[in-house]
């Protein structure tokens, strides 16, 4: 969802599945329209356009439905819309019903799996190029390519969204095709452009500058012939709409978009690599499930330029705390911080300054691992993340808070457990989802959503735990913890009885999900919202609950 306060617009996206028409359509005398999707069943992102000027009466001014799955979306400094879309790449007719075609491919797949080595199977790939770029030839593109429906009231127009013409097609690719769609437009819809990239991106990062499309080859760890890497694909999106400049390929993989940053004309990357990759090879499922030889990397890349469509890998710091992954990580200026874990949280530091030799200061190992790190300043992260202690994780749920004004000796500055949480398991969204993360530089005050449960299933918990950061960043003090409590559906209330119930666990708790601080002149209020209500508590009293609106 985005909100363009000054024009008092909110764009909500969504993504359904399987085949979907346009609803509320056709009104009498108007012809059906409808969005053709591949067959099989594929994804649709709606994107829906509201005006709330009055605030009593939301109004839906347009809506768009469009062919493919919404992989994310960004709003940059130019203020214009950004999403990016996956679209699956079906086979042209042309091709599926090519008997010849079909055959030879079979044969071809047959040989290649025997994995014969005295086989040479290169006039077999030269005959089926030449049947592929023949069936393609009497193929039509416009019947291939994705379609948009755009509504408007009572009205619908499905309009060609996207031309050849329009389609980069980097020499960089992960064994698997697709093309990740790029939309761009203002709040109300309208000025939008199109382009795509032929690649089976699965994430994004944003700067001020540039989009980066990510594609790990996780993905595709069935294919013996591809090694464990990611590749990135660098788009220019200053003028209002994405413009495809180039691409760099790193080995391991990235966890969120955290493990990237772009800072004066360089990408910092952290990943984790397992050696043993592809899975297909590895004879001990163990190691499947837990690869005991995965490595640790930070790479630095000097962006693409007109000259260079490459992106040039000039630093790294390679083969960090064998057999553990990247849990987080974090870049502030010319510092990087990264998280692995397996047993304890080692804590690593780096000085970035100079690009081409990226040296790694400082490792502070502890219990526990952070699945967020939260920047106050230069000189401290405050993090959130499982506990745990010298045997493992403790089930627990921590705030932390570092000093790192020193790259080569950081320190752990405090620990704090709620009291709420001690002794039980719990989790919250924030370790996945940094929307879910709440910190206000002012009040210093730390409030996330918690999900857990003790020792039997009366002592389930959801709500939030708010936490103050001492003022000269020395300590962590809890302040409160407010609950919500969960909702009983008709089904649950004749089985809760039941020994086995699943609503036992599931349907007796909420799901917390954001907060969010505000004040007015005299009073600092706090806002917590979960799936069933939306609570309101002054900051100075957060044992005393203001108001509570349940949603009907």
């Amino acid at each position: 969802m985005f909100l363009d306060e000054s024009h008092q617009k909110v764009i909500i996206l969504a993504t359904s599945y399987g085949s979907i028409a346009a609803r509320n359509l056709p009104t009498p005398g108007q012809r059906s329209a409808s969005l053709s999707l591949p067959a099989g069943g594929s994804a649709t992102t709606e994107v829906i356009f509201v005006d709330i000027s009055d605030k009593t009466k939301p109004e839906i001014i347009n809506r768009w439905l469009l062919q493919g799955s919404l992989l994310d979306g960004r709003r940059p400094p130019n203020n214009r819309i950004q999403l990016a879309i996956q679209v699956p790449l079906q086979l042209p007719n042309s091709i599926q019903n090519d008997l010849l075609l079909q055959k030879k491919l079979s044969e071809y797949y047959e040989a290649k799996f025997a994995n014969n080595p005295d086989q040479d199977l290169s006039e077999m790939e030269i005959e089926i190029e030449a049947l592929v770029e023949q069936a393609v030839s009497k193929q039509n593109m416009e019947e291939i390519l994705p379609n948009a429906i755009l509504i408007s009231g009572s009205n619908s127009q499905e309009i060609q969204w996207l031309g050849c013409d329009e389609i980069s097609e980097p020499d960089l690719t992960l064994n698997s095709l697709g093309m990740t769609l790029l939309v761009s437009f203002e709040s109300d819809g309208s000025n939008y452009q199109t382009s795509a990239v032929l690649n089976n991106a699965w994430q994004l990062y944003g700067s001020s500058k540039h989009l980066y499309l990510i594609q790990g080859s996780s993905g595709w760890w069935w294919n013996a012939e591809q090694s464990d890497q990611t590749a990135i694909w660098q788009l220019d999106w200053q003028s209002g709409h994405p413009v495809y400049e180039g691409n760099g390929l790193v080995d391991g993989q990235i966890l969120n978009s955290f493990s990237l940053s772009e800072y004066e004309g360089y990408l910092r990357i952290a990943t984790t690599e397992r050696p043993n990759f592809p899975m297909i090879q590895v004879d001990d499922v163990q190691e499947i499930i837990e690869p005991s030889q995965s490595l640790n990397h930070l790479f630095v890349l000097k962006l693409a330029e007109e000259e260079n469509y490459e992106m040039e890998q000039v630093g790294s710091v390679l083969n960090l705390a064998p057999g553990e992954r990247v849990q987080s990580a974090r870049f502030v200026g010319k510092r990087g911080y990264v998280v692995t874990f397996r047993q304890v949280d080692p804590l690593f530091t780096f000085d970035l300054s100079t690009p081409n030799e990226p040296i790694l200061e400082g490792e502070l190992k502890i219990p526990g691992f952070s699945n967020y790190m939260h920047p106050l300043g230069e000189t401290h992260l405050l993090t959130v993340g499982p506990a745990g202690d010298d045997d493992g994780l403790s089930g627990e749920w921590q705030a932390q808070l570092f000093d790192v004004s020193d790259l080569k000796n950081p320190e752990q500055v405090d620990t704090l457990v709620p009291s709420k949480l001690k002794g039980g398991r719990a989790y919250s969204e924030a370790g996945w989802d940094h929307h879910a993360f709440t910190y206000d530089p002012e009040s210093r005050l730390l409030v996330t959503p918690i999900q857990g449960y003790g020792k039997n299933w009366d002592s389930q918990f959801s709500g939030f735990s708010v936490i103050e950061v001492g003022k000269e960043l020395n300590s962590l003090t809890e302040r409160g913890w407010i609950e919500h409590e969960g909702k009983l559906s008709s089904e649950c209330e004749q089985s809760l009885n039941e020994e086995s119930s699943a609503c036992k666990f599931w349907d007796l708790r909420s799901q917390p999900r954001r907060s969010l601080l505000m004040s007015d002149q005299s009073n600092d209020y706090l806002y917590t919202i979960s799936n069933t209500a939306i609570q309101t508590h002054r900051v100075d009293n957060l044992s005393a609950k203001l108001a509570e609106v349940h949603y009907p």
